[in-house]
């Protein structure tokens, strides 16, 4: 069993340490990703550790993994992704500060020095999802026409030469 994750982090001090961070959340502690779902069992990971870069700016540089109950959009049926995507974020103190970094980097606030840990997750799972997630090929139960090839075989003027002829 793996270690539940804090609430909340500093990120700041974190990063002043360059301490790393390992544990899961709850994904039905995640609305968002869970409208998105078959199901909202099981958890998500964050693995990974802050830290300040040569310019001064707190990084957090990890990876977030999880098994994704999600539909098919082909065949309709579920299907299990696993998402095991890198993260690689600045973290500003507020919006005004986010502004300046958001050129470079994916920007989260940390509101009175304190970061949520799963609206980070859950961010970053919603980012790794397929915008049309379907089963691997071979696998799907859904018919696989290649419409161009149909295309070739059928005329689709061939209603009009009949008219022609007439």
């Amino acid at each position: 069993m793996s270690q539940r994750l804090p609430e909340s982090v500093n990120p700041f001090r974190m990063a002043r340490g360059g301490e790393a961070i390992e544990g899961s959340v709850a994904i039905a502690r995640m609305a968002r990703l869970v409208a998105e779902l078959q199901d909202d069992r099981g958890d998500a990971r964050l693995q990974g550790r802050f830290l300040i870069d040569e310019e001064g700016r707190t990084l957090f540089e990890g990876r977030v993994a999880a098994r994704l109950p999600v539909t098919c959009q082909r065949c309709l049926e579920p299907v299990e992704l696993t998402i095991d995507a890198p993260v690689r974020v600045a973290v500003a103190p507020s919006d005004e500060r986010a502004e300046g970094l958001a050129e470079s980097f994916e920007v989260v606030v940390a509101e009175e020095s304190r970061l949520a840990l799963a609206d980070l997750i859950e961010d970053e799972l919603l980012l790794a999802l397929p915008f049309a997630p379907t089963h691997p090929p071979g696998a799907c139960r859904a018919k696989h026409e290649n419409v161009y090839e149909k295309a070739r075989e059928e005329n689709p003027f061939a209603v009009l030469e009949q008219l022609k002829t007439r």
